[in-house]
């Protein structure tokens, strides 16, 4: 199934900035373009060293887990398990248009 390729190919760039050791911290379909069939993420003006404190920029709301104060891969994977449920059933967020 072609969305399913999509996300695979999502959750590659996601795994690929983890072994540079970044957290993009704002995985959202808004940060997804297309070149030609493949998925890539853009807007890494949230992308952080694994580890690092968060700081007062924040993500977009209902794409990212509320609780925790460090960056960690769980907070890409967060959002990449929404933005699974979006592209693969349709499923939105609160507040999304």
């Amino acid at each position: 199934m072609e969305r399913t390729r999509y996300c695979e190919g999502i959750e590659a760039g996601i795994r690929h900035l983890y072994q540079l050791g970044l957290i993009h911290r704002d995985i959202n379909p808004t940060n997804i373009i297309m070149d030609g069939d493949t998925p890539v993420i853009i807007d890494f003006d949230s992308c952080v060293p694994v580890g690092e404190k968060l700081g007062e920029k924040t993500a977009t709301p209902d794409w990212q887990p509320k609780e925790g104060n460090f960056t960690t891969a769980e907070r890409n994977f967060y959002g990449l398990k929404k933005l699974k449920d979006f592209i693969l059933h349709d499923i939105k967020p609160p507040f999304w248009p």
